[in-house]
């Protein structure tokens, strides 16, 4: 009697590839637990926050950063948040004040601890200030106009603006050519990135974002994970330009492994 295949047709190639990632992971987490933790690039928006930081400290003008008005813990929002601590403890290293403009009511106790936390970090928990944070909403347009607010009236010399906008993101761009701040954005959606990008003076596209946040927040955790996904997409890299080359030569054997 013949016996079924415990897989799903042409199911088998991408469980392959699943246990692989899980192995990978598992890698680089037991490595991370043995105190070699990964390294991440710091991106060209990462190194300008210092830089508009600093220009902000040298003009006596105050630094701002928001990470939209949207009411979750999704990775772009949790990104958003831990550009907050970033910029708080750079902010405080170097002897600026900023300014935090937080959007839903879920996510203001979580950006007021990392704005501490990161004055902590900093070296100077004196310089934390609850006043410094703007609450707003989770309504889309008040959020923005209170954002361009601040803007107006505390004219911050550098404006960092990370996580999941939509269209509001496109206003902010504009405003900050207005106040002439250094504007740096970051949106995981290309479709709205394009549109900061046309504003703002450097922004982190699509999956940029999640590995700027990988170097901010240096989560062993998050670190191993971003590892794994950089080696898993070498290989489909790879896969892609050997499937592409037997095409050119008439054979199918990539597309049928693919199919297992």
């Amino acid at each position: 009697m013949k016996m079924s295949s415990i897989f799903i047709q042409g199911r088998t190639f991408g469980f392959l590839l699943m246990l692989a990632m899980s192995i990978l992971l598992w890698y680089f987490m037991n490595r991370a637990e043995g105190g070699i933790i990964e390294k991440a690039r710091k991106l060209v928006p990462v190194e300008a926050m210092e830089e508009a930081i600093s220009r902000a400290l040298e003009m006596g003008k105050p630094s701002m950063v928001t990470y939209s008005f949207q009411d979750s813990f999704s990775p772009p929002n949790m990104v958003g948040l831990d550009t907050v601590r970033y910029i708080a403890k750079i902010s405080a290293e170097k002897g600026g004040k900023l300014l935090v403009a937080a959007g839903a009511a879920r996510t203001l106790p979580v950006a007021r601890e990392n704005y501490r936390l990161g004055c902590i970090e900093g070296g100077s928990p004196e310089l934390f200030d609850d006043k410094n944070i703007f609450f707003f909403t989770k309504q889309q347009w008040a959020y923005a106009s209170g954002v361009m607010g601040i803007m107006e009236r505390e004219k911050p010399a550098a404006c960092i603006f990370i996580g999941p906008f939509l269209v509001e993101g496109i206003h902010l761009g504009i405003n900050s050519r207005r106040i002439d701040t250094v504007a740096i954005g970051g949106n995981p959606s290309y479709s709205m990135g394009a549109f900061m990008f046309v504003a703002m003076d450097y922004v982190l596209f699509g999956e940029e974002i999640y590995a700027a946040g990988a170097y901010m927040s240096e989560d062993p955790a998050i670190l191993s994970t971003l590892a794994t996904e950089d080696i898993v997409k070498w290989f489909i890299a790879g896969l892609t330009v050997l499937g592409a080359l037997f095409a050119v030569a008439g054979s199918d054997f990539v597309i049928k492994l693919l199919g297992v």
